[in-house]
Order: C-alpha cells, then structure tokens, then sequence
C-alpha cells in the first residue's frame, strides 16, 4: 500500500546479521539485509553525477529487457506442462510483474532528487565487537530515512548471537552476548548482561526520543 510512495518500498538492515533477514518477500524469499551504514547512508542521501543517474536509468531498462525475455520463455513452457505446474509458472508470473513495477518505479526515481540532511555521514564500522555503535548507527539512519519519507517500512536484525566480546565505553566485558545470556544465575554474568540490557535500552529510549520531536511537515 505504500511502498509505492517512496523511494524505497522497505529498507531491510541488520547488525551483525547478514546471514539472517527479517524481511521475506510475498514468494517466501528471504530478503538479504544490508549492514554498511555507509553504503546505507550513500544510497539514501547521496546524489550521483548526471552521468551516473543516466547510467544507472540504463542498468535498469537493461533488466527490464532481460525479465521480457524470460517472461516470454516461460509463457511457452506453460503451455506444455500440468495444472500443478502452471499454478507455480503462475506464481512466477506474478513475481516477475511485481519485480518490472519496481524496476519502473526505480526508474523515476532515479531523476528525483535525493533529500538533504543536515547529519553528517556515518563511519565504517566493521569490527562485530563495535556491536552498540552499530546499532546506533543504524537507528540514525533509520530515524533519517523516516523525517525524510525515503521509506515507510523498516526491519533491522540485531544479531546477538553472531556477535563477539561487546566493546563497551567504561564497561568491562568478558564474554560475548549470546553466552552471558546463559549465564547459570553466575553473579558476574548477570552483572554483566545487565549493563548490555541497559544499554540497549538507552539507545532504544533515544530513538523514541528522537522520532518524537519531530513533526510532520516540519524540517
């Protein structure tokens, strides 16, 4: 209903989570989530050369071209198979539409201009123990893309449990996350996992903050 609107029908994101998604297209398919708050960043607010924008318009009537092609394809292999196999060709079908309306809508994007923001452009982070400024990072970003209605629908997986030692300004950590959470009651652990905890919820508090002093239709 809204994916249409935006530059982005959804974002899909994680921390520490490549491997897993949180988003799954109406097929089933899990959607492959992003990671890099820079490159995350970039394709959001930063606007290509003319020539780029051109170039990316042609990548994209490209991929139209080849999905005519296999569409036509298939439509001759649905003449010559059973009912069961039509149903799962039909489904194809309605994949394939889905993904050339998109293709098209990224097409007219392409020549909008992106928002400005007045947010300076995150810093690679790609140490997994950098677990708490990654997450933060990330719900930046998502606050970012919300004040501008770059998208209306955002997943973020916050992978604990690929997560090493979480380095933590004045804490000391001695275990990684998933372990402390089988912590056997241990005095230490518990201790431990608490100030993890809290800090999630310290930065959770302060998205919420955030999103609140914004108003619609206000800079």
């Amino acid at each position: 209903r809204t994916g249409t609107l935006t530059r982005f029908p959804s974002l899909t994101l994680a921390v520490n989570g490549a491997a897993r998604s949180l988003s799954w297209t109406g097929a089933g398919v899990a959607i492959p989530p992003e990671e890099n708050a820079v490159d995350i960043f970039n394709q959001l607010f930063l606007q290509g050369t003319p020539e780029q924008v051109e170039a990316q318009v042609h990548r994209l009537d490209t991929g139209r071209s080849i999905l005519d092609a296999v569409g036509a394809q298939a439509k001759e292999l649905q003449r010559d198979v059973g009912a069961r196999d039509r149903d799962r060709l039909e489904q194809y079908f309605t994949s394939v539409r889905a993904l050339e309306q998109r293709l098209q809508e990224s097409r007219e994007w392409e020549r909008k201009p992106k928002p400005v923001v007045d947010h300076a452009a995150p810093v690679g982070l790609t140490n997994p123990a950098q677990y708490m400024d990654k997450v933060k990072a990330m719900y930046d970003l998502a606050r970012l893309a919300f004040e501008t209605d770059s998208t209306r629908s955002i997943t973020l997986m916050l992978n604990s449990l690929a997560t090493p030692v979480i380095t933590l300004r004045g804490a000391t950590i001695t275990d990684s996350y998933h372990n402390l959470s089988h912590h056997g009651k241990s005095d230490d652990k518990l201790a431990q996992l608490k100030v993890l905890d809290e800090w999630h919820m310290k930065l959770l508090a302060n998205l919420f903050s955030d999103l609140k002093a914004v108003r619609d239709g206000e800079e």
